[in-house]
């Protein structure tokens, strides 16, 4: 098991919040027209654990977040959109 893949989701929040970010990095991926392999390549985070993000099964450090959007030279906009995310999804769970 992965450093990365410990950050089992527990909460009904963590897993909503986990599938909205894996979609959103799967989507992004897809734009710049990478694979997972490539995006493990620029992150040095394993494809496997890659793909566990997109499926919503992980949630990653916020270090390693910030090596993904950075790997896929993510707008501001895109970054904002991420963080609104957890915004809603706090809002939902309150």
């Amino acid at each position: 098991m992965t450093e990365e893949s410990r950050n089992i989701v527990r909460s009904a929040r963590h897993q909503r919040l986990a599938r909205l970010v894996g979609e959103f990095i799967r989507n992004e991926r897809h734009v710049q027209q990478m694979t997972q392999d490539d995006l493990a390549d620029e992150t040095g985070i394993p494809r496997q654990t890659i793909s566990q993000l997109e499926l919503g099964e992980v949630i990653l450090t916020y270090p390693r977040l910030l090596d993904v959007m950075y790997a896929l030279d993510m707008s501001e906009q895109s970054c904002v959109r991420l963080l609104m995310m957890d915004t809603q999804s706090r809002r939902i769970a309150a």
